[in-house]
């Protein structure tokens, strides 16, 4: 029942990606600082090793910047997590636009904002002038309030599914060798 005003829903509006967010890159880890265990060393594409720093305790949104098959993904970081030079990350002036942008983007990325010609690439400037529409505050609200839960749903069974596989690859072995019975 929202009156549509110039071809939107009143209370929406159009925004650029730079009015509503500061953008920084990640950091290009130092190779001999790189571990088996720590906080996540994540790329955008995924954890590439893990680092006894981390750069945001909580999760980021970020865009992947540079790379050969997923430049202009949106993704969430790791909780605790060090961000490579791979990614782009917001620095969201209103946090609660965080869950509305990942939705919005999740299946329709940003690619169309790749300038790299001899290596995909996505830069600050370009991202800051990406044109995106926002809904009004209560609509932000009442998104959040029904996408943040099943959010946190997937995150704890991907780290349930991350337990049971570590669990798995300790016990196999040994079950294969016979040094334990079931």
């Amino acid at each position: 029942n929202t009156p549509i005003v110039d071809g939107m829903p009143d209370g929406w509006r159009v925004v650029k990606l730079g009015d509503i967010s500061d953008f920084k890159y990640g950091k290009m880890p130092k190779k001999e600082k790189i571990k088996n265990s720590g906080y996540p060393l994540f790329s955008g594409y995924g954890v590439v090793g893990y680092y006894d720093e981390f750069m945001f305790a909580n999760e980021m949104l970020i865009v992947v910047a540079r790379g050969v098959g997923g430049t202009g993904d949106v993704k969430f970081s790791p909780h605790h997590s060090y961000l490579t030079n791979l990614s782009i990350i917001f620095l969201l002036q209103q946090e609660k636009y965080k869950y509305f942008l990942f939705q919005q983007y999740q299946f329709r990325n940003l690619r169309e904002l790749d300038t790299g010609a001899a290596q995909s690439q996505i830069t600050i400037e370009n991202l800051s002038r990406h044109k995106t529409i926002l809904p009004s505050h209560e609509v932000i609200d009442s998104f959040n309030c029904f996408f943040e839960p099943i959010h946190n749903k997937v995150l704890n069974h991907k780290q349930n599914i991350s337990t049971l596989k570590n669990a798995r690859d300790k016990l196999l072995p040994k079950l294969m060798s016979g040094e334990i019975e079931v």
